[in-house]
């Protein structure tokens, strides 16, 4: 589908608005540009010393379980945290702050709320609420999304509200703004809006077209910083769905043959980088509960992308008393 410049796989189809606000693709935007999810299935963690064989979990991702993964509750803890040792004590304290970030994460209906703790779930501030889509070398979309990144403005992770989608959409199609006051009551337009929102709105909203759009976007930001000395960009998205309990990963790897279509949307693909043109998003979830486990457990998985915790990776591979007893020396 892919052989083609994206110019004119806009002008062979006159008939249909390609080039849009990523807010209002569809699927056939995903087609056309050779994008397809993948459903990676449910992220498990293995208690230490005890193999799973591939065949026991199908369609699961297993991840090797840290070693410091709490051995204790919060709930079975002293109601008195002054009563314990330095080292106990700043880890109940700790424990005590994320699970209730997990617990916000997970149940907060308000989308600043979410961000503030998945900010303390990750140890990393937002650098910005939105991210630029670029098109023929020049920003020309702003999406909301809230990005994180360790060396800001290098936005690495992104995190996005499945649940807004059809606030922003509306508000995109509408004409409105973030701010801007509501027109007066116009009946035939709303209706014309809810039409085209019932067009456009996916059916599955765990495979929004607008992710691909934003993973796309993270992608672009790192190659400014990056340059083309690697391969593409490794980009991670996480995402939550009102009412559901698991915490979504998106993952793409976007090749610079993809990013180069972008930037330059006449120019033919290249001879032999047919295969490199598509974009796979892998998509996984992770349970919110137990909350107690849920820092480490995000922690493991945004490890490959150099985002753990601050108390660094390289903690999940130590014994627990090991790392508690440092974590307590540096407080």
């Amino acid at each position: 589908m892919r052989q083609l410049s994206i110019s004119q796989i806009i002008s062979t189809h006159p008939r249909e608005r390609l080039y849009t606000h990523p807010l209002v693709w569809t699927a056939r935007h995903l087609g056309l540009l050779s994008c397809e999810f993948f459903n990676d299935g449910t992220i498990t963690l293995i208690p230490p010393n005890v193999p799973a064989s591939p065949q026991e979990q199908p369609n699961t991702n297993v991840l090797p379980a840290p070693t410091t993964l709490p051995t204790k509750n919060y709930p079975s803890a002293p109601n008195n945290v002054l009563d314990l040792d330095n080292e106990w004590r700043h880890y109940f304290m700790q424990l005590r702050s994320d699970t209730n970030a997990a617990r916000s994460l997970a149940t907060c209906r308000n989308s600043i709320s979410k961000q503030r703790a998945l900010s303390q779930l990750l140890g990393l501030e937002p650098c910005s609420d939105k991210v630029h889509f670029q098109f023929a070398r020049r920003t020309v979309a702003d999406l909301p999304c809230c990005s994180f990144s360790r060396t800001p403005p290098l936005a690495q992770l992104g995190y996005i509200n499945l649940s807004d989608m059809a606030w922003h959409r509306r508000n995109k199609l509408s004409g409105l703004g973030v701010g801007c006051k509501h027109r007066r009551p116009n009946p035939p337009g709303t209706r014309v809006i809810n039409k085209q929102l019932r067009r456009i709105t996916p059916d599955d909203p765990r495979e929004d077209p607008y992710i691909a759009a934003l993973l796309i976007a993270l992608a672009q930001k790192q190659r400014v910083h990056l340059g083309d000395d690697n391969s593409g960009s490794q980009v991670l998205l996480l995402a939550t769905l009102l009412g559901d309990e698991w915490l979504y990963i998106y993952t793409s790897m976007v090749s610079l043959e993809f990013l180069d279509g972008l930037d330059n949307p006449s120019r033919l693909p290249p001879a032999g980088a047919q295969s490199r043109l598509g974009m796979a998003i892998h998509r996984r979830r992770l349970a919110f509960q137990p909350y107690e486990t849920l820092p480490r457990r995000l922690a493991v998985v945004v490890r490959d992308a150099g985002l753990a915790r601050e108390y660094g990776s390289a903690d999940l591979d130590k014994p627990q008393t090991e790392a508690v007893a440092e974590q307590a020396s540096g407080s």
